[in-house]
């Protein structure tokens, strides 16, 4: 797990664009929604915004 986190991070530093595969985004309140989501398939990546 660690050897992949290293080499994302490196990517990331990089430059490299992950916005094309986030499809959702929703306050950390609405998680239940968020994982209704994640469970239908339908999405790339979700992230979860705790701000």
């Amino acid at each position: 797990m660690f050897e992949t986190w290293y080499k994302m991070s490196q990517l990331l530093r990089g430059g490299l664009d992950v916005s094309p595969i986030i499809t959702h985004k929703f306050n950390a309140e609405d998680f239940q929604q968020a994982f209704e989501v994640v469970d239908n398939g339908q999405c790339g990546k979700v992230i979860l915004n705790w701000d």
